[in-house]
């Protein structure tokens, strides 16, 4: 029996899994900006797209949450604001 003061094994996961879906759907909303601008390698950002767009397996490599967030910092017009009008385009 699970005490309240506990957290069940499966809803810790749960919620990992749901905060990283999270985390991953952002990343997609600012690789559409980055693309929509023109900004960055558009290779790359199409490749980390098509990655993050398969239902079955989202991936996104440290190495593109890097270059992302760099490309994030460089271009300052890029806002929250425009990020997310990408995500509700999706």
């Amino acid at each position: 029996m699970w005490d309240n003061s506990e957290i069940h094994p499966d809803y810790a996961t749960f919620r990992l899994v749901q905060k990283k879906q999270q985390q991953v759907d952002a990343y997609g909303g600012l690789v559409k900006e980055l693309l929509r601008l023109a900004y960055g390698d558009k290779g790359r950002l199409e490749d980390i797209n098509r990655r993050l767009e398969r239902r079955e397996l989202k991936i996104l490599y440290n190495s593109d949450m890097k270059y992302l967030e760099k490309l994030y910092q460089i271009h300052p017009d890029i806002t929250t604001a425009t990020i997310k009008e990408g995500l509700r385009e999706v």
